[in-house]
């Protein structure tokens, strides 16, 4: 569930094309689609008609969704804090979120 409602939102107006989430959340087309059918039923995300193409389609959290995934988000920051940065001292805290920003900016997500 994380692996599709983190990328969508990190998106602009939190929707993103379908192939475009399958690449970002490192699942199949049809594993995509599986995924996506649940988290429609369980009121996470909604499907979007695409306006520049009408045979395509978006994935969009709802409210309820943006709650899940700002829940997650809280939770996998306590997670990292209580396994990796408490373990670090701030000079290696700082080491690391240096690299860590240079590769996200080297390999942005996508």
């Amino acid at each position: 569930m994380v692996a599709v409602l983190l990328p969508l939102a990190e998106a602009d107006e939190q929707r993103l094309r379908m192939n475009e989430l399958a690449d970002r959340s490192h699942l199949t087309p049809s594993g995509l689609t599986r995924r996506i059918d649940r988290l429609v039923a369980e009121g996470l995300v909604q499907r979007v008609s695409c306006p520049a193409d009408r045979r395509g389609a978006h994935a969009q959290l709802t409210p309820s969704g943006r709650e899940v995934a700002r829940r997650s988000i809280e939770y996998l920051g306590a997670v990292l804090d209580r396994h990796v940065a408490a373990r670090l001292s701030p000079q290696e805290t700082a080491a690391l979120s240096d690299l860590l920003a240079r590769l996200s900016r080297e390999h942005p997500p996508g």
